[in-house]
């Protein structure tokens, strides 16, 4: 008997499963590794405003993910993602679920997520749209998770839409709520616990446990 109800595209996948979890328990399953890529296939350079994050080329990424991966890691956040880049991730780690951020701003020269008019405003139509073709073109490589972090209204609708009608649906979905802190927050803790304000493991196992309670 056909199913009368239709299922979230987030329980497609047994991380994404585990990312609804009403527990708290902080572990592998339910963190993302962020990897910052860029177009220099050889490059490895420290972020500086990041301790110990660094932007890396497509041929370094096994000696940096390998390690985790052993180590329990199951999935991984992309920021500058090449097209050809996930399935290159794809063929060294078959199991790894593949998040690609979904933004305009680390491609444009103004910086910002959006696709501007020429007095400089935002032509919010043509952003929403770029954005949901950069999503179908991730999906088209072997993204399995596009993770919009524009601010652009009505791009939700846009992404989904555009994945949907070219077969990219999650069939039987879940519905994965995920949350990041961004770079800015990132810094905050780390140069804290430098100056001694706090243990920096302690800051984060609190600040990803009220992220997993919230």
């Amino acid at each position: 008997m056909a199913s009368q109800g239709a299922l979230h595209s987030g329980y497609n996948h047994t991380t994404t499963r585990s990312w609804q979890s009403t527990n708290t328990e902080i572990t592998s399953k339910n963190l993302l590794y962020p990897l910052f890529i860029t177009d220099e296939a050889d490059a490895l350079e420290e972020v500086s405003s990041l301790p110990g994050q660094y932007r890396m080329g497509i041929n370094n990424l096994e000696k940096i993910v390998s390690p985790l991966v052993k180590k329990g890691l199951e999935s991984v956040l992309l920021f500058g993602v090449l097209s050809r880049l996930n399935k290159k991730i794809s063929s060294l780690f078959p199991d790894l679920l593949i998040c690609c951020d979904v933004c305009i701003c680390p491609y444009a020269t103004h910086g910002h997520c959006g696709i501007l008019n020429e007095d400089g405003s935002i032509n919010n139509a043509a952003s929403i749209k770029r954005i949901a073709e950069i999503s179908l073109s991730y999906a088209k490589a072997g993204c399995h998770v596009v993770a919009p972090s524009d601010m652009m209204d009505n791009r939700i609708a846009a992404i989904k839409d555009i994945l949907h009608k070219n077969g990219y649906g999650g069939k039987f979905p879940d519905l994965p709520l995920a949350i990041y802190q961004v770079s800015g927050e990132f810094a905050m803790l780390y140069h804290g616990s430098k100056a001694g304000a706090f243990d920096l493991k302690k800051i984060v196992l609190e600040c990803l446990t009220s992220m997993r309670r919230a």
